[in-house]
């Protein structure tokens, strides 16, 4: 069996375009399943993030607790001192270290509070963060499948293009058929409108 080069030219422009079509598709979601691939990493990373804050705010609790006690330890000390001297530590001297130790104290748990603000804002932003790059990692697979989906319209159009200019006259713009298997007279063309 013999196949004429037009018929095959028009079969094969007609396969190619069919399967770039399907190619551009499959391209599409490849590029879903990665974007949303990746939005799961970005989403597991918040919620790392996530734990953090909570390891941030335990550390906190126990770093003010052990201030805590060693300030209490310290009052402790001071008033065994004077305690031991047969001084009155509720005035003078021992009364103002007992309120500088008392003073240090308030000072460490603020600086203890800040850091802690400081680092949970600071993986509230990295939170967000993640957050909003999963989003757009999502919208950007969207977006991929529906891009492939033009272009393999694209691709089946210009595929059809393809197989019409080879129906149609480029001198004339006449229609007609392929020469050797419709029109076995080359100089036979179908008259224009």
């Amino acid at each position: 069996m013999c196949v004429d080069p037009v018929t095959a030219t028009l079969v094969l422009t007609a396969a190619s375009a069919a399967v770039s079509a399907v190619g551009s598709i499959q391209a599409g979601q490849a590029q879903q399943s990665a974007s949303n691939y990746n939005a799961a990493m970005l989403e597991r990373n918040a919620e790392f993030a996530r734990n953090d804050q909570v390891t941030v705010q335990d550390q906190a609790a126990i770093d003010r607790r052990r201030r805590g006690i060693e300030a209490q330890a310290k009052l402790g000390e001071i008033r065994a001192k004077g305690a031991a001297m047969g001084l009155n530590t509720d005035f003078g001297s021992f009364a103002d270290l007992q309120d500088a130790e008392h003073n240090a104290y308030n000072i460490d748990r603020g600086i203890i509070g800040q850091n802690e603000k400081t680092n949970l804002e600071a993986l509230d932003r990295q939170i967000a963060g993640y957050q909003g790059e999963a989003k757009l990692q999502r919208m950007t697979g969207k977006q991929a499948v529906t891009a492939s989906y033009f272009n393999a319209a694209g691709d089946l159009l210009k595929g059809g293009a393809s197989v019409a200019d080879h129906w149609i006259m480029p001198s004339t713009g006449a229609a007609t058929r392929a020469a050797t298997t419709w029109n076995p007279s080359p100089e036979l063309i179908l008259p224009t409108g």
